[in-house]
């Protein structure tokens, strides 16, 4: 169970070990929404947003949020369904919601100061953390960014997701991005938006790419495509 007194190490176990124990709660929860949206038959091209949320073995509360995957222009099955998963705990600085990213590499770590920013900046008047929580990931289930190094030796990172851009930096000798605050993208100033822009247009072209290569993987294309789509400026789509 995650705690206040564990170090970062400890931290990053319990979540990694806890995320493995957890994989057939999250299939049984991915089949249970096709099924709903099959009974209640939910309009195809409708995304269709719903979270579940549990408590593991070792009593740790995990979201799971699923949706309508964003490349699928209409809802065929499970394979057109995009889920993200994550804990929380609250540590000595407060509220901190952890994620295992797509390589399983690491840990992604966002500080509830970036909630409260997401919170205020985009006037949503919500008044419970949690809800703020999962108001972000229903509405931002993707995001893509980048580290580059400061002149103070550190790697910050700049993550785009739908609504705006998040800011932070990389600890634990890299195995953790840390993100602290939130901005909105009209609060984007112009290098951002540029190296963003140049991120996405990358991403696109190795995609491009990638559907032509002998070992193509259809399940890392559908999530590298809904990447893509979840968080490039709407005229770009």
């Amino acid at each position: 169970m995650l705690v206040n007194t564990m170090t970062d190490s400890e931290v990053y176990i319990e979540v990694v070990k806890d995320y493995q124990a957890i994989q057939h709660s999250i299939d049984r929860i991915v089949k249970d929404y096709d099924k709903k949206r099959r009974k209640n038959k939910i309009d195809k091209k409708k995304s269709y947003s719903q979270s579940h949320s549990f408590k593991s073995k070792l009593k740790n509360n995990w979201t799971l949020v699923l949706n309508k995957s964003l490349s699928s222009n209409s809802y065929k099955g499970l394979d057109s369904i995009a889920w993200t998963v994550y804990t929380y705990y609250f540590s000595k600085i407060g509220l901190r919601v952890l994620k295992i990213p797509a390589s399983n590499e690491g840990l992604i770590v966002y500080n509830g100061h970036l909630f409260n920013r997401y919170n205020t900046r985009m006037s949503l008047g919500l008044n419970e953390p949690l809800e703020k929580v999962k108001h972000f990931f229903t509405n931002n289930p993707t995001q893509m960014g980048k580290a580059r190094e400061g002149k103070d030796g550190v790697l910050y990172t700049m993550t785009k997701v739908k609504n705006g851009l998040l800011l932070g930096d990389v600890q634990m000798n890299g195995e953790w991005a840390v993100y602290k605050t939130f901005i909105t993208n009209e609060m984007m100033h112009k290098e951002q938006d540029d190296t963003i822009r140049t991120f996405i247009d990358s991403f696109k072209k190795e995609l491009s790419e990638d559907i032509n290569k002998e070992d193509f993987d259809k399940e890392e294309f559908i999530y590298k495509s809904d990447v893509v789509l979840g968080v490039s400026p709407a005229s770009d789509k």
